[in-house]
């Protein structure tokens, strides 16, 4: 009798081990961990895709709030570049806006003259209109940067700077910003805008 009893005992804790409601909740467990794991990586991934910026979407015009100040006797209305705004950009112990040579969308926004000062080192002023349509007074530079002490290669820059610090800040543009910059011209003067995507 002892043993049968003890026998009976037993058996209803072997069922626990292997019954089904035990397997299962072990599994779900399992499963709500790796479902859990899933969604965390969907909405890192998701928060990742919605926090970069397009940089190919360009409008095949200046937008029209700019083009009003630009077709006041503005003519010749070209986009340079499009470009993402990098922590160099926007120093203010640098205080300048680059525009590598090498990505300027129209090589001949330059008249010959332009060019001439530019080769000679000197800067041309010029008016500009800014994210928020106010207008201010950048210099427009060439700039040539050897790759190396001893490198023949040159990257070749247009800078546009003196007062860019004071539109960055006026304009709240930040790391990582996209911009375009469009240039047009009034009276045959060199003019650019600043569009902030």
């Amino acid at each position: 009798m002892d043993s049968l009893s003890k026998k009976e005992t037993k058996k209803p804790v072997n069922q626990e081990r292997n019954s089904p409601s035990a397997v299962n909740s072990g599994l779900s467990a399992d499963q709500e961990q790796i479902s859990n794991k899933n969604s965390k990586k969907t909405v890192d991934s998701r928060s990742k895709k919605e926090s970069k910026k397009p940089v190919n979407q360009e409008p095949s015009e200046l937008p029209q709030n700019f083009k009003n100040f630009s077709d006041m006797g503005g003519s010749r209305i070209t986009l340079l570049i499009e470009k993402t705004l990098y922590h160099s950009n926007l120093n203010p112990r640098q205080n300048r806006l680059s525009i590598p040579s090498q990505q300027v969308k129209d090589k001949d926004f330059l008249l010959p003259t332009e060019l001439e000062i530019l080769e000679e080192k000197k800067g041309i002023k010029v008016k500009l209109i800014q994210p928020s349509l106010e207008t201010t007074e950048l210099t427009l530079i060439k700039w040539f940067m050897h790759k190396g002490p001893e490198s023949e290669k040159v990257s070749i820059s247009y800078i546009l700077r003196s007062n860019w610090v004071k539109v960055a800040k006026a304009n709240n543009l930040e790391k990582d910003d996209v911009v375009q910059v469009w240039s047009f011209r009034v009276d045959e003067k060199l003019c650019m805008a600043i569009v902030k995507l």
